[in-house]
């Protein structure tokens, strides 16, 4: 009825739509002279045939996959580990009776895998740092791992304690101060000591004192609201300062790469739009279609992509190489004795770390460099 009414005459019938919907639908060719000549009921016929034919050749083995029990959880499960790396069960997120329950499940799991990760992170990045050191000056290294400790969690430890004690026992002694300084909140309470402070003068002391760390110029100038933003930064820095500087990471490594995608994505729309035109559509209003659709794959993406790396990625310490040692001084070839050797040359420069992939519990991690100076904070120096 749509292209051809019910006792239209001939002239009013839309061959050219229905020739265009018989051929895209179900595959028939049907030229304008043939549908002049045929009657409605012909047509439906001819119509009515062709579309049982493609049924009938339609492949239908993968739709099998579909009939699965709990075929959508089990697909969700399935992306959950891929993307953030947490372990669900198809029959557990099944058994929950609504949507809300799903999500409250999922944030849950998501919730303490997180809390995991700020227990242990700092932990693992400070071993692997003190382990790079180690290639340059082991006393050095054992200095930065005692002092970290010390100043982050007060464990009063000494060096001949970390010298004596094996690695793996260092590392849980390390976890399980980890873990108290969260649940005791003590980022929270030195948020609080801090933010009460509101002289910027007082501030730059209370950190120097307390924190070894001293304040900007420009933070002591503050005043209100703006000084008790910047002094809760600034504790988030001292002692939450890896994963502080692994979330500004990533954050700024996803919106970067994903604004210049969409970027991109756009250019390419607005040298092509025009030729919409040619099919009978309004450019300006089609750009803003494929725009608005182009901006909202952009935010799904950022979303995916933060949320995989926040899981599955790891900064990894970058030492810089040791100082230079100027070349002792040689002898005039007059002055020295036979058989003699020159001085020996300095050695090159220490191992530089490169980005990586290392092997995590559950699925791969990536490895970034993070090179000296990009954080701040007790024993980070």
């Amino acid at each position: 009825g749509e292209y051809m009414p019910q006792g239209a005459a001939p002239e009013d019938i839309d061959t050219k739509g229905l020739s265009s919907w018989a051929a895209t639908r179900f595959k028939v060719e049907l030229s304008a002279d043939e549908i002049r000549s045929m009657s409605p009921r012909e047509v439906g016929d001819r119509l009515y045939t062709a579309a049982v034919a493609h049924i009938n050749e339609t492949d239908l083995d993968d739709v099998e996959q579909y009939l699965i029990k709990n075929y959508g959880a089990a697909q969700l499960a399935k992306w959950l580990k891929s993307t953030i790396d947490i372990e669900f069960t198809a029959e557990e997120i099944a058994a929950q009776e609504k949507n809300e329950d799903v999500v409250a499940l999922v944030i849950g799991r998501v919730l303490e895998q997180y809390r995991k990760r700020e227990i242990e992170y700092p932990v693992d990045f400070a071993i692997q740092m003190t382990m790079a050191l180690m290639q340059q000056s082991p006393q050095n290294a054992l200095a930065h791992l005692v002092n970290w400790a010390n100043q982050r969690y007060s464990l009063g430890w000494t060096e001949d304690k970390v010298r004596t004690t094996p690695p793996q026992k260092i590392r849980e002694e390390l976890i399980e101060a980890s873990r108290r300084f969260l649940e005791e909140d003590h980022l929270p309470r030195a948020i609080a000591e801090a933010v009460a402070i509101t002289d910027g003068d007082e501030a730059a002391k209370f950190f120097q004192e307390k924190y070894k760390v001293a304040l900007p110029p420009y933070i002591r100038r503050l005043r209100g609201e703006d000084l008790s933003s910047q002094l809760k930064a600034r504790v988030e820095s001292v002692l939450r300062a890896e994963q502080v500087q692994f979330e500004r990471f990533v954050m700024l490594e996803v919106l970067d790469t994903a604004w210049k995608d969409h970027l991109y994505a756009m250019d390419q729309l607005r040298d092509t739009i025009n030729f919409r035109g040619y099919a009978q559509q309004d450019p300006r209003i089609e750009y803003k279609r494929e725009g608005s659709r182009h901006f909202r794959e952009f935010l799904s993406k950022i979303r995916d992509r933060a949320a995989e790396y926040i899981f599955k990625m790891r900064l990894m310490p970058q030492v810089g190489p040791p100082p230079q040692q100027a070349p002792a001084r040689q002898a005039p070839p007059s002055q020295q004795r036979p058989g003699a050797q020159p001085a020996s040359q300095p050695a090159p420069a220490g191992p530089s770390a490169a980005t990586k992939l290392a092997g995590a519990a559950g699925g791969q991690q990536r490895m970034m460099p993070f090179g000296p100076g990009t954080i701040s904070g007790p024993g980070l120096s």
